[in-house]
């Protein structure tokens, strides 16, 4: 009641609220001289934010939410992120990503039920010690079906824990596509499915024309008179219904529209299949729209190689010419360069009010290893910001998902909005899980006592324990070691084991670190790591073929 009174006081006196709500905004929003009034809107803020969260609509979506008419979406006690990624790499260009696990849990802390894996159709050589291509200027990177096999294989081992009502439900997609080199890709497309049927639904994100590449030798624009020799595979996308997710550029500070005639040559050629244009239609780091300037000369004209106005009609154009065209929302860099001043952010916000039905939401998230939990959770902050400003039809069908559905073929649908847009902004991270800390991780040993160490082992089968007093170490095998193995103290065993299955004919594997700590625990320091030449088929739900006579296994 008090805080209603000095609202009416305030406003009797002629004062007005700030435009945003926002805490981080509101004192860049206000004069020096409304301080009260700051400190009102803060404490209105924080009252109605304690409501939402005692409210029965902000607790996080399940995947049952989806599946069933049940509790609309009340977005003024939620904070409007999406809950589709379509846009995520769960491994980098080179070196070693976030575990598996560790990465769907964080999904699922960030509310994220639905995403599609991306491979890295770019891979650094595996000799090289960069996680990120522009750390490593010169170096090659190649097309390569690496990642579209391990996030394959990531799948099906984690069939248990992605059984979780939390999700996220994952739909795959094949990045190995080379469009300057067509003639394999379909082989390795029926390779890719043969291996792993009925899991790729998606390709992308394929490059078209990627400037931040070409000192990596890689991402230079597709020759315009090659477009037509794709049709092979394009017209197998088409046959299963495959949307290929493209990374066209659209242009530089130079020529703001210079790869235009080459995004729009491919949508003329194959009008039929579904293409997702990725990151706002070709916005990337050589490219930052402006609005255009008022009353300045044709010269300063001529610095700014596009306008915000001109991207957003061009974009409205193609979306009016072709019907199966998307445009995927993902990257922070949208936030940075087009979300953050409400001027621009607002003529993106009118275009797809305008196209609900044609935007699609994600991260583009790279998750290497180093990156944390809190690097996810701002990514989906950022690319989440537009969302806040959209109608609830637009809302519902990019945040909560409906386009994707459409796209995918997926038998969900979104919850219906049951308010308008929030009047006021609810802190991002208020309604989510607990997460780490920012910055938390969790740290692994690097390395591990030397043979020179004496420590004790306890060995034991059905008929022994015997304890080990030393065990050697690869030091101990170097050229110059003074080591001897005295056979009196140690337990006579291989330090080699050249005949290892690292993975079973069929089903999940024991984790790759906790196989080698195995290995190191029984003294094992030299290893040849057999694969498995003839597969159970991935719907099995045997480990071993014995198990399953009249199975057929397969090379």
């Amino acid at each position: 009641m008090a805080f209603a009174l000095a609202a009416a006081a305030l406003l009797s006196s002629g004062l007005a609220f700030c435009p945003t709500l926002e805490d981080t905004a509101l004192d860049q929003a206000c004069d020096a001289e409304d301080s009260s009034l700051v400190q009102l809107q803060k404490q209105r803020h924080r009252l109605t934010h304690a409501l939402a969260v005692k409210g029965d609509r902000s607790s996080p979506l399940k995947l049952a939410d989806f599946q069933q008419t049940g509790e609309c979406y009340d977005r003024k006690a939620n904070n409007n992120w999406a809950v589709v990624d379509a846009h995520l790499h769960p491994r980098p260009f080179g070196g070693k990503p976030v575990a598996f696990s560790d990465l769907m849990g964080r999904l699922r802390r960030a509310g994220i039920l639905f995403t599609t894996l991306y491979g890295i159709g770019q891979r650094l050589p595996v000799d090289s010690s960069c996680s990120y291509y522009l750390d490593c200027p010169g170096t090659d990177v190649m097309p390569s079906l690496k990642n579209d096999f391990f996030n394959a294989q990531s799948v099906l081992d984690s069939a248990a824990d992605l059984a979780d009502p939390s999700g996220p439900r994952i739909t795959l997609s094949m990045s190995f596509i080379d469009l300057h080199d067509p003639a394999g890709n379909l082989e390795k497309m029926q390779l890719l499915q043969n291996e792993f049927p009925g899991m790729f639904k998606w390709v992308g994100e394929i490059n078209l024309v990627k400037q931040a590449l070409w000192p990596n030798h890689q991402g230079l624009p597709v020759e315009l008179d090659t477009v037509p020799t794709w049709k092979p595979f394009m017209d197998e996308f088409l046959e299963q219904d495959i949307p290929l997710a493209l990374h066209c550029d659209l242009g530089n500070d130079e020529n703001g529209t210079q790869f235009l005639p080459l995004m729009d040559k491919v949508l003329d050629t194959y009008p039929n299949n579904k293409i997702i244009w990725v990151h706002m239609a070709g916005i990337s780091k050589q490219l930052k729209p402006h609005l255009a300037a008022k009353g300045v000369s044709l010269l300063q004209k001529l610095k700014v190689p596009v306008t915000i106005e001109d991207h957003v009609a061009m974009i409205g154009k193609r979306l009016e010419k072709h019907p199966k065209l998307m445009i995927d929302l993902s990257w922070d860099i949208l936030y940075d360069e087009l979300y953050a001043s409400p001027a621009e952010r607002e003529l993106y916000v009118n275009l797809i009010n305008k196209y609900p039905d044609r935007f699609l939401s994600g991260s583009d998230h790279v998750a290497s290893e180093e990156k944390t939990e809190n690097t996810y959770r701002q990514e989906i902050k950022k690319t989440s910001a537009i969302f806040l400003n959209l109608s609830d039809v637009a809302f519902r069908n990019i945040a909560l998902g409906q386009n994707y559905f459409n796209l995918t073929g997926l038998n969900f649908t979104a919850p219906k909005v049951c308010s308008a847009a929030p009047e006021v902004l609810l802190e991002q991270e208020s309604l989510r899980a607990p997460h780490p800390d920012k910055g938390a991780e969790v740290k692994l040993p690097t390395s591990f006592p030397s043979s020179r160490q004496k420590k004790q082992v306890m060995v034991a089968t059905d008929d022994f324990a015997q304890r080990v007093e030393v065990l050697p170490a690869i030091a101990d095998f170097r050229k110059g070691s003074r080591s001897c193995f005295d056979r009196t103290v140690t337990d006579n065993w291989a330090v080699v084991d050249a005949h290892l299955h690292a993975r079973p004919f069929g089903g999940p594997p024991v984790p790759f670190s906790e196989m080698m700590d195995r290995q190191r625990r029984a003294g094992v320091l030299f290893t040849t790591l057999y694969g498995i030449g003839q597969r159970l088929p991935v719907d099995s739900n045997c480990t071993y073929y014995l198990d399953c006579p009249g199975t057929p296994v397969k090379p």
